[in-house]
């Protein structure tokens, strides 16, 4: 999905036809914000994107991206992370969602040579909708997940594994090898090997 090289990006706060060049074959969102926070340029797919909400791309360029286009926006950090990338001079990404479309968004902020930024985006919504449906499901079922880190030796846990696991959420092992203190020694062989 997100995909893009930082130094095509940087390099990249070019108009016209370079741009849509450069980005087309992109399947993200991709477009071009000049130093002082205006639109320059979208690829075809971000074109497409504000054509599904509504908005011609043509009629942001020049626009402050904030200020002018979306004011609704300044708050969410998507936008956030897009003055710190024109502040800073740094790569920034977030993901929010943007009520006006009922839409998830990720977004990178790659800093340009010239002062602006080059911003990848995408619509997430599918997956976080699924996350979401994930998440209720788990509940419902009265079952939990976790996420390891193998290489870190470190476990993150569900909201509600403590209240299926009956522990103290403040018990749940952070690492992986107190974790398997917690195993039953008739699995803990099985499951050490995966």
């Amino acid at each position: 999905p997100m995909q893009i090289h930082s130094t095509v990006a940087s390099q990249a706060n070019i108009a016209g036809p370079p741009f849509r060049q450069l980005f087309g074959p992109i399947s993200a969102g991709v477009q071009s914000i000049d130093a002082k926070g205006r639109f320059v340029e979208f690829n075809e797919v971000a074109r497409q994107m504000y054509a599904t909400a509504g908005v011609s791309a043509d009629s942001l360029i020049g626009m402050h991206a904030i200020d002018d286009a979306f004011p609704d926006s300044r708050d969410l950090p998507t936008s956030q992370t897009m003055i710190r990338a024109l502040t800073e001079r740094v790569f920034t990404e977030a993901e929010s969602f943007y009520p006006p479309w009922g839409v998830w968004f990720a977004v990178r902020h790659f800093p340009t040579a010239d002062g602006g930024v080059t911003t990848v985006f995408e619509d997430i919504t599918a997956r976080k909708l699924t996350e979401e449906g994930l998440r209720r499901a788990t509940e419902a079922a009265d079952i939990f997940s976790w996420e390891m880190d193998v290489a870190a030796g470190t476990l993150v846990w569900s909201a509600n594994a403590h209240a299926v696991l009956g522990f103290p959420r403040e018990l749940l092992p952070a690492l992986l090898a107190d974790a398997f203190a917690l195993v039953h020694p008739d699995d803990l062989v099985a499951m050490q090997s995966v």
